[in-house]
């Protein structure tokens, strides 16, 4: 193995261990965005759902 291509392992690594934790606040925002939905339905305030994402993003 050539010591570039170590380098790249690891870097790629790297890569995937930012785009895991970024996937995991992804989904985060994403279930706080239903939970506000929620509430607003329960409020029964008639809001367009793409402008309630719009406030929360």
């Amino acid at each position: 193995m050539e010591p570039s291509d170590l380098k790249r392992i690891i870097t790629r690594s790297k890569g995937e261990r930012g785009r895991c934790r970024r996937e995991k606040e992804k989904k985060r925002m994403r279930a706080a965005m239903k939970i506000q939905i929620e509430n607003y339905e329960k409020e029964s305030i008639t809001i367009p759902s793409g402008f309630v994402l719009r406030i929360h993003m």
